[in-house]
């Protein structure tokens, strides 16, 4: 688990959340001056850059295994920073691997085929799961298992790569296959170097930043190992269910609309539709988040009651559970609002506040983990994620003033049906029924009192919900 937030952390800082998102803007503005063979061009040379990138991170992480694990992970046992190691060399290939599937997506999101990239994760993990499956019902052992799983996941990465191009025009893979092959030899990527010098200086600050936040993870790792043997595996299948609901609910909305919102930011009124969609994605995450938190030890009971985790240890993962739920809207609007925030050109100011929350969430994670242990740290990711995403939309806020009124109004309204399904799921949570049930009853109650609340409190949103169905 922990060596694959690690391998993953390549592709979430420098790839998806950095080169990505800072160029696509300007991707977006080449291709429609130039129906696309700048753009093309430019995004071939990018990955070239990054694949190269990719592969040194993927080195370091093989060679530095055990020094690594010893800074992430103080409380693990010298045979685990071994396997750790050990898992950092079978995957040295996923960073750059990821590199390619995902520019190749882009290209592909910019063509508005936004389907295609969302596919990704769902035939990867479907994969490496099938591959887990298959290897238990012969008897695998479970570090032979780990070795499947990690080859698996890069095997699957380089398959979706390959369909990502050949879902491709044919003349669209054969110039990015030419400028992607020029940019890759050593000697044109030193010629290039002056090519790549807006992209790097633009990207710089927001690879800073999600770096740091990255760090954030990290630190919140480091904790949970040193509340016992076990702890890591609680905390981070917590974790997973927390950022399963995040990327179905949010990453989705994001993989459509972010290329729309980098042509309405160049677009006279544009900044309304992207408060009109922010406030749709606001009011998705209500009855998600009011589930997670009031059925969320159900949910876990259902999810992992049948496997190895004992009686005991299912009930700390359901009270870690409850907790973390808290931290899924700070995630979520920190996540959107930071996008927001790069396409206006402000890295700097993402680069600034993750610095400061990082230094918050050491010393909360310090504090609260006397207190509560892996229940405490859960605690402190909730806060600081929530102050960060503050702090991203008083950073927004002001950059746009005459949306400043307008927007506080929305953002009352949206709080006080946060309240009102939030005190409906804390009503759910006291039937005494089986998990399933409580589930079941806690999703259709929160969710029915969202889309009968929001007309009741001023919220309009039919048409922009209906808007974004459609997209």
């Amino acid at each position: 688990m922990l060596a694959l937030t690690v391998l993953t952390l390549f592709d979430v800082v420098f790839i998806s959340g950095g080169a990505i998102l800072t160029m696509q803007a300007s991707y977006v503005r080449r291709h429609a001056r130039s129906a696309g063979m700048v753009a093309i061009a430019g995004l071939a040379r990018s990955a070239a850059l990054w694949t190269w990138f990719g592969l040194a991170f993927g080195v370091f992480c093989a060679l530095a295994g055990e020094p690594l694990a010893s800074v992430v992970a103080p409380g693990f046992s010298p045979a685990a920073r071994a396997l750790f190691a050990h898992c950092c060399m079978l995957g040295a290939l996923l960073p750059a691997a990821s590199a390619l599937m995902v520019f190749a997506s882009a290209l592909n999101r910019i063509n508005g085929r936004e389907v295609l990239y969302t596919v990704n994760p769902l035939m990867i993990n479907g994969l490496s799961w099938l591959a887990v499956v298959v290897a238990s019902r012969f008897g695998v052992d479970s570090l032979e298992i780990v070795r499947l799983l990690l080859l698996t996941i890069v095997i699957a990465t380089l398959l979706m790569f390959a369909w990502q191009l050949a879902c491709m025009e044919a003349s669209q893979r054969r110039r990015v296959g030419v400028h992607y092959l020029r940019g890759l030899t050593p000697r044109r990527l030193v010629r290039r170097i002056s090519l790549h010098k807006r992209e790097l200086r633009l990207v710089s600050p927001i690879v800073g930043a999600l770096l740091i936040q990255q760090v954030v993870t990290l630190i919140s790792y480091g904790f949970a190992t040193r509340a016992g043997s076990g702890f890591l595996l609680l905390f981070g299948l917590a974790e997973r269910l927390t950022n399963v609901i995040f990327s179905v609910f949010i990453m989705t909305f994001l993989t459509v609309l972010e290329p729309r919102w980098a042509r309405a930011s160049v677009t006279p009124g544009g900044a309304d539709e992207i408060a009109s969609d922010v406030a749709v994605i606001c009011a998705a995450l209500i009855p998600v988040t009011a589930t997670l938190m009031f059925a969320g030890d159900s949910l876990a009971m259902l999810l992992f009651g049948r496997g190895a985790v004992s009686a005991h240890d299912l009930g700390e993962l359901a009270d870690i559970t409850r907790v973390y739920a808290l931290s899924l809207p700070g995630l979520s609007l920190g996540v959107v609002l930071s996008r927001l925030l790069v396409i206006r050109n402000a890295g700097r100011r993402i680069l600034v506040v993750n610095v400061c929350v990082t230094l918050l969430h050491f010393a909360l994670c310090a504090g609260l983990f006397a207190i509560g242990g892996a229940r405490g740290v859960a605690a402190a990711i909730a806060i600081t994620l929530g102050i960060q995403a503050v702090a991203f939309g008083a950073f927004l806020a002001r950059s746009s003033s005459e949306h400043a009124r307008g927007n506080r109004a929305l953002v009352m309204r949206l709080a006080a049906l946060a309240l009102l399904v939030g005190g409906v799921g804390w009503l759910t949570s006291q039937l005494e029924v089986t998990p399933l049930l409580h589930v079941l009853v806690a999703a259709t109650a929160t969710l029915v009192t969202t889309i009968a609340g929001a007309p009741l409190l001023g919220l309009r949103l039919k048409d922009n919900v209906l808007r974004v169905i459609r997209l």
